[in-house]
């Protein structure tokens, strides 16, 4: 089972829409990949403080743990998915596009 950390942007949107996103983004990697497919939880709002920063280190150490990185729609405009994308770039991930 391949572990999939899953990057869009999160600002101003609603646990149940981050959720939700999540979700089917993970479902269409799945169907990509054409084998089951764990998320690594990266949402972390109620885990750590406001700080972007931190919840951005937070999110790359996650990222380490995962065999793919998917990047849902929008990620170009949001600096948290851009830096997350150049570090799975960087350091070999494979990359999927929803």
């Amino acid at each position: 089972m391949k572990k999939v950390f899953i990057s869009i942007p999160m600002k101003d949107k609603l646990r149940s829409q981050i959720v939700t996103e999540q979700a089917t983004i993970l479902a269409r990697v799945n169907e990509i990949l054409g084998e089951p497919v764990m998320l690594i939880e990266n949402y972390m709002r109620e885990l750590y403080s406001q700080k972007p920063l931190e919840c951005l280190g937070e999110s790359i150490k996650r990222m380490a743990q995962a065999d793919c990185a998917a990047f849902g729609k929008g990620w170009q405009d949001a600096r948290g998915c851009v830096i997350e994308r150049m570090c799975a770039e960087k350091y070999g991930l494979d990359i999927i596009d929803i």
